[in-house]
């Protein structure tokens, strides 16, 4: 059983403008990837993602769009280039994971998006394995 908690919201600005405020020092000190937000749906990620550039375009956070049915390079580039925050699906997220490609080890933000519907379309297994790869002392939202 995950000890999860999570905020729910129509549109997750706050959520989102809430990560975005309080990763920047964080991200300032660490390298590589300090937040994830998973979301089940490539149109949610996408809007989640121009809100993370909409609000932290004066923080000098990088944010990488990450989800599958398209080519990974440029995925790749985004958090080679220094992404703090990483807005996810779970399968593409999980493949990157197999491939060395990205590194959960300094996450220190972990976001479930929508939980309630992650969960009802079956992303239980796909949720575990991430939260296993991303360090136990996290804020869990």
């Amino acid at each position: 059983m995950l000890p999860l908690s999570w905020a729910s919201s129509t549109t997750a600005c706050g959520a989102t403008a809430g990560i975005a405020l309080i990763a920047r020092p964080l991200a300032a000190r660490l390298p590589g990837p300090r937040a994830v937000r998973e979301t089940a749906a490539v149109t949610l990620a996408a809007q989640i993602g121009e809100s993370f550039n909409s609000y932290g375009r004066h923080t000098g956070l990088r944010t990488a769009v990450i989800f599958g049915g398209v080519g990974q390079g440029p995925q790749v580039q985004a958090i080679r280039s220094g992404a703090a925050i990483l807005v996810a699906t779970p399968g593409r997220l999980i493949d990157l994971m197999d491939q060395k490609l990205v590194d959960l080890r300094g996450i220190q933000f972990f976001t479930l998006d929508e939980a309630d519907r992650m969960l009802d379309m079956g992303f239980i297994e796909p949720i575990r394995r991430i939260a296993k790869a991303v360090p136990t002392k996290r804020q869990t939202m």
